[in-house]
């Protein structure tokens, strides 16, 4: 069975992608309350064993961290992704709320709904302040943003070639391999060939 190691995820009750469907769920969280597998800093992802996990899956993860923070992040991801694995990762797009703001909207627009609620645009750059008051505050707090410009940038130190950036309304996902992706690992996650 192929395992998917996910990071930060909160919990095994959110959602991931469906092409993870059938695969053993993983869930790597910093908070021991949300009943992870494992408990532990994705900070400190290098201490577990090395190319364990088919794929590892971040969703909304990189942004709480500062950006001298990521390569250890990032590097850890890699570490412990098998060869012809891949790290999917999905963060807001920054870019996309300073355009609503450079449109005239002011940092309380709402841009959409989560299930945690409404997020504006300054729940986006800076965090959700309503997941925060009742989750780990600290924790909640945005601590980068990302465009997809310094999101390949963050990739490429972390030296994940090829790598593939999609923009999506109001967030980005990054596919980042250590080998060229196979034509079915392709197909299954939904990237052309080429991109």
């Amino acid at each position: 069975m192929r395992t998917v190691l996910n990071v930060g995820g909160g919990s095994k009750e959110i959602p991931i992608p469906g092409h993870y469907e059938g695969w053993e769920h993983v869930l790597l969280d910093v908070n021991e309350d949300s009943q992870p597998d494992i408990v532990l800093d994705a900070r400190n992802l290098g201490q577990l064993q090395a190319g364990r996990f088919d794929a590892v899956y971040a969703s909304h993860l990189l942004e709480h961290f500062h950006d001298h923070e990521l390569p250890a992040v990032l590097l850890g991801m890699k570490h412990v992704v098998k060869a012809d694995g891949w790290v999917e990762i999905r963060v807001p797009d920054v870019g996309q709320a300073i355009q609503q703001m450079a449109e005239g909207r002011d940092l309380d627009f709402i841009l959409y709904h989560s299930p945690t609620g409404p997020i504006s645009i300054a729940d986006m750059l800076w965090g959700s302040r309503r997941y925060a008051m009742y989750r780990q505050g600290e924790f909640m707090i945005h601590k980068a943003g990302f465009t997809e410009r310094t999101l390949q940038i963050a990739l490429n130190l972390s030296e994940f070639h090829p790598s593939v950036i999609e923009v999506r309304r109001w967030e980005l996902r990054a596919l980042g391999f250590l080998q060229e992706p196979s034509a079915e690992t392709r197909a299954m996650l939904g990237v052309e060939n080429g991109r």
